[in-house]
């Protein structure tokens, strides 16, 4: 067997088993924050990702840098902030965000690096596909058929591949039948009522068919003898598609699941990390696992070390995140620690934004019009704050309690430090939507044209 690889940070990093680098499955489910068994939630039936951690490595605080699809996905593609990356909106049509020039993401760094690199089912980061790099793109069809096909088809190859995968099943509208087998459990920042425990069963249901899903596609890599040296990367793009959480900056709207295995890797046994994690780590740290150059623009703490046992402080002492466009224009930025959450808004009209696909369904009508007020109209302060260890529903805001008067002024320094590390737009004034230019543009054209 050949040395194993060093890393740019001077560490050996682990090799699997054959002596070559791994394949490397991420799998990235829509919406679903870590509603799963390992992570306490009670009432949902997910064994065969619960047996993931298990087999594992599971982050307990694992973050998101946008409680929205796209942002959030193309972070864990570059290892980089929205405000970075340039994706800080949704990349379908009309709103078609995309990646900044110059931003080399993931799969193309694998690329370069000898892996087979295929997206298996979408990828909703950018409204250009080819800026991530991938070498071969599958119908999005049937994403788990394609999955499980792919990995069959993988049995005698000895190429490495990096696979992206991308599940709708948690996504709403819900389409599979309510699972009640083991009761419902309604968050507690909603108002527990018929209506939301009707939602959330069918939520619940979405998940437990999202587990089956997963349980067929880790059945493939054990039946095509894939397992032992199949990096798998089980990531959720934010929190979960309910009023107060989709689309903001509590917790429900930016707590994810992280978990980690790699038999031959020793990233393996069940462990469970504490240390506070986003999604801008994962891109270093798998390049540095496989013993990669980490670009510069990635701005994300390998983690390497500490899933190889070599280190026991923290990658990071706060997450940062932000969001800045959904369904319209809502800037804000937030700092959390392992106790304090700040969120400040740039631009308020007064409402906290409930996503179009949650607000559309008839369930979450009723149960919004049970206490409007504190789902729509939230929050009048341009700044909150909340300590999460006695408030963990973030329902208190003491901004302008003086009894944290100086937490509240070191968390805005935190804040206003990150946004000028990474060059974030909101400094130099409102930022325009990706429309702006060309209906500035058509404007001109149609004037020009007139006065001929």
């Amino acid at each position: 067997m050949r040395n194993p690889p060093v890393s740019s940070s001077g560490r050996s990093v682990p090799m699997r088993g054959s002596g070559t680098r791994p394949n490397i499955l991420l799998i990235v489910p829509h919406d679903t924050g870590d509603y799963f068994g390992c992570y306490g939630r009670g009432t949902v039936r997910t064994p065969n990702i619960d047996a993931l951690a298990d087999e594992g490595v599971r982050f307990a605080n694992s973050f998101c840098t946008a409680p929205q699809c796209s942002p959030s996905r193309a972070s864990i593609f570059t290892g980089s902030y929205p405000q970075t990356h340039g994706v800080l909106g949704l990349a379908q049509i009309p709103f078609r965000w995309k990646m900044k020039e110059g931003i080399t993401a993931l799969p193309e760094l694998l690329s370069r690096a000898g892996y087979e690199t295929v997206l298996l089912a979408g990828q909703h980061a950018t409204f250009d596909t080819s800026q991530l790099g991938f070498r071969f793109i599958m119908p999005p069809d049937d994403p788990v058929k394609n999955a499980v096909t792919f990995i069959g088809d993988r049995k005698d190859d000895s190429k490495p591949f990096f696979a992206h995968l991308m599940l709708d099943t948690t996504h709403r509208k819900f389409r599979f039948e309510p699972d009640t087998t083991l009761g419902v459990s309604v968050p507690r920042f909603l108002p527990d009522c018929p209506a939301s425990r009707e939602d959330f069963a069918l939520f619940q249901g979405a998940i437990y068919q999202l587990d089956k899903e997963i349980g067929l596609i880790l059945q493939a890599l054990r039946d095509s003898g894939l397992e032992e040296d199949t990096l798998v990367v089980f990531v959720t793009d934010h929190g979960i598609p309910f009023p107060r959480a989709k689309c903001t900056l509590y917790d429900p709207g930016i707590k994810t699941a992280f978990i980690l295995r790699w038999p031959a890797g020793e990233i393996s046994g069940g462990r469970i990390i504490e240390h506070l994690v986003s999604h801008v780590d994962i891109a270093p740290t798998l390049l540095e696992l496989l013993g990669l150059e980490v670009p510069d623009k990635m701005q994300g703490r390998s983690f390497a070390n500490i899933l190889s046992g070599g280190e026991t402080q923290p990658p990071r002492r706060e997450i940062f995140a932000q969001k800045t466009f959904h369904n319209f224009y809502d800037p804000m930025r937030c700092v959390r620690t392992e106790r304090y959450k700040l969120i400040v808004r740039f631009s308020h009209s007064g409402f906290i934004e409930t996503p179009a696909d949650v607000l559309e369904d008839p369930l979450v009508r009723q149960y919004l019009a049970v206490e409007d007020d504190r789902y729509i109209r939230g929050e009048n302060e341009m700044i909150e704050l909340y300590d999460l260890s006695a408030d963990p529903a973030e329902q208190r805001n003491l901004a302008n309690d003086e009894r944290y008067g100086r937490i509240k002024e070191g968390l805005l320094s935190k804040l206003l430090d990150w946004m000028e590390e990474v060059d974030d737009p909101i400094l130099r004034g409102p930022i325009p939507s990706r429309q702006y230019e060309e209906i500035v543009s058509s404007f001109k054209d149609r004037q020009r044209a007139y006065r001929l």
